[in-house]
């Protein structure tokens, strides 16, 4: 093996695995490491990528880093895939499968992972049903998007009888600042909530400015905000989070 391969991945500790036996995305939890190494061992447990060239997986229990920071429980490839996966679409399949597990636990019906939408034309990552109703499309984003693609993509779905949804892919940690792009500034011209997702801790983040969630709906907007350079995010898990309505916090 040459040295290149023993390089630790990007993702060498990733919390969300497909299971086999149940064909859906599982997140790993505290504690669980020892006994889903077993899991993963039996290839019940593999990479959740399609076409992955090294799909088993083994786990590590969580520790605290140099830091202090305590590092959970995750899953890593037993050997690198080759080639290996990119960060940003890892990070954004692993939100996917973190939305679609919520989806299914809340509640919605017709759930499914880029589902070509004969109305618009358009493939939202994860759609479904809400409990009251609603059509939704979450789009998850993590590369660059003009505010004109942007608006084109949002008015397709809108039109076509969908609520988007967006989220916004966080590389850093949750104690850190985002900035706040054009397409973000018009969503909060618009006076819609902004969303960022951090599948890794099973979070999703919001601006500071946009608390308090008034009847728990997360639609409050601060006017000033529009201006602001970078937002503080406050996270919370996303089993916080209601389906009535398309996505709020509790």
């Amino acid at each position: 093996m040459s040295p290149a391969e023993h390089r630790p991945l990007f993702e060498e500790r990733f919390v969300w695995a497909w299971d086999n036996a149940t064909a859906r995305a599982v997140r790993i939890g505290a504690g669980d490491a020892g006994q889903w190494r077993a899991l993963c061992r039996s290839d019940r447990l593999t990479c959740p990528v399609e076409g992955c060239t090294s799909p088993a997986l083994t786990t590590r229990m969580g520790f605290v880093n140099r830091r202090g920071t305590f590092v959970p429980d995750g899953f890593r490839h037993l050997r690198a895939p080759n080639p290996h996966h990119e960060r940003e679409s890892f990070d954004h399949l692993q939100a996917k499968l973190m939305l679609q597990d919520w989806m299914l636990g809340a509640g919605y019906s017709d759930v499914a992972l880029e589902r070509r939408d004969a109305r618009s034309g358009r493939v939202p990552d994860v759609s479904g049903t809400s409990p009251t109703g609603e059509r939704v499309a979450f789009e998850v984003q993590y590369a660059t998007l003009s505010v004109d693609a942007w608006q084109r993509r949002d008015t397709d779905l809108q039109t076509a009888g969908w609520e988007p949804i967006w989220l916004w892919g966080h590389a850093g940690g949750p104690e850190r600042a985002v900035p706040l792009k054009a397409v973000h500034r018009r969503l909060l011209e618009q006076g819609r909530a902004l969303w960022w997702v951090g599948p890794q801790r099973g979070c999703l983040g919001i601006p500071v400015e946009q608390m308090p969630w008034p009847g728990g709906t997360g639609r409050a907007m601060v006017a000033a905000q529009v201006g602001t350079a970078k937002a503080e995010l406050l996270w919370a898990p996303l089993e916080d989070h209601d389906a009535v309505g398309g996505l709020h916090h509790r």
